[in-house]
């Protein structure tokens, strides 16, 4: 069974960086993945999600470790078992 995941938020990014400064911003992902039943009660459960922080434009970053830019993204990979009662 095939699914779409979307979700919108913040995040609270509280970098342990000198020179940075924890911030609160808008944050979204998106992905999908499918679920495959070996019997009525369990199954497994693949999944796949892009995830997306908004930085702004002020420079509170600019001493990361991360190339800065006005967005940060990351990505995610999940294999799981899922049970149903």
């Amino acid at each position: 069974y095939p699914f779409v995941i979307v979700t919108a938020g913040v995040a609270n990014l509280s970098p342990n960086v000198g020179g940075a400064s924890s911030a609160t911003r808008f944050a979204m992902s998106a992905g999908g993945g499918v679920k495959v039943p070996i019997n009525p009660n369990m199954g497994f459960r693949f999944d796949i999600r892009g995830y997306v922080t908004q930085l702004g434009n002020d420079s509170a970053c600019n001493s990361c470790y991360y190339g800065y830019n006005s967005t940060f993204y990351q990505g995610q990979a999940n294999l799981g078992v899922f049970f149903s009662f």
